[in-house]
């Protein structure tokens, strides 16, 4: 789509946050009522760990609010997606593949494209009977099960070579 940026970087932790802040003010100069989105997509061998991934999205979004905040700009969702990405206590569970990517990026995302989709997708389901875009997510991949919903994902994977 378009209005979907997807760039890449192969820098470091320090490097990653200049990117990151250059990739937020771009995306902050977009007007408001215009959709936009961004793919940072990082592939330093620093963010192969999940863990490592997180703390940076962690810094990213502290980022993403100075620089809205300062702007008087709408905030900015910061949203990690990795090829080893897990938020449940159960080994396997289908649901983790809705946050897994080939490659470790961030997903930014303006709170009002956000809500746009969220009031889009209200207007699509019963009231009262509609369940959350994410939870909706998991349940369909748990219906799925691991061995199909894991797949999908590693169809996707491009297995880059390392240089």
């Amino acid at each position: 789509r378009g209005q979907t940026r997807v760039v890449v970087n192969d820098g470091g932790v320090e490097d990653a946050a200049d990117f990151v802040r250059d990739e937020l003010s771009r995306l902050l100069a977009i007007r408001p009522e215009d959709p936009a989105t961004a793919l940072l997509v990082l592939t330093s061998p620093q963010f192969e760990d999940f863990g490592k991934l997180m703390s940076f999205q962690s810094q990213a979004q502290a980022i993403a609010y100075e620089l809205a905040f300062s702007q008087g700009a709408a905030e900015v969702q910061v949203l990690p997606f990795h090829p080893d990405a897990s938020y449940s206590e159960l080994v396997n569970d289908p649901a983790d593949c809705s946050t897994r990517s080939p490659l470790p990026m961030l997903h930014l995302l303006r709170d009002a494209d956000v809500n746009e989709a969220e009031n889009m997708w209200a207007l699509q389901h019963s009231h009262g009977k509609m369940p959350g875009i994410q939870q909706r997510n998991s349940a369909y991949l748990r219906g799925l099960g691991w061995e199909l919903a894991s797949s999908m994902c590693k169809r996707c994977d491009p297995q880059p070579p390392r240089l």
